[in-house]
């Protein structure tokens, strides 16, 4: 549960992050990345096991991509709690802060 609460906070720090940036850096941006990065590793992943998804399935496997990765992060969260790291900086060094 930490990692998909993790995960929806992290959706509109990313999205203001990207607002903020210059047009030029956004611009770059735009220009080298083939779209959205969750639906780039869903491509790669479907293509590397001979799966062709049509564009609504690379959307819904992307998804489940982003939301399964960071949850699965949760499960490191309590080991640096259990060696004394507080729970700030085990969020950190986790993905969840």
């Amino acid at each position: 549960m930490a990692g998909l609460v993790a995960t929806k906070l992290m959706e509109p720090v990313s999205t203001k992050l990207h607002e903020l940036e210059s047009p030029r850096a956004r611009a770059q941006e735009e220009r080298v990345r083939p779209g959205p990065p969750y639906r780039i590793a869903a491509r790669i992943v479907m293509e590397m096991v001979g799966l062709d998804l049509d564009e609504r399935q690379l959307d819904a496997a992307g998804m489940a991509a982003h939301y399964g990765l960071g949850m699965s992060w949760a499960l490191a969260y309590p080991v640096p709690r259990d060696r004394g790291m507080g729970p700030f900086g085990a969020a950190l060094t986790t993905g969840q802060g």
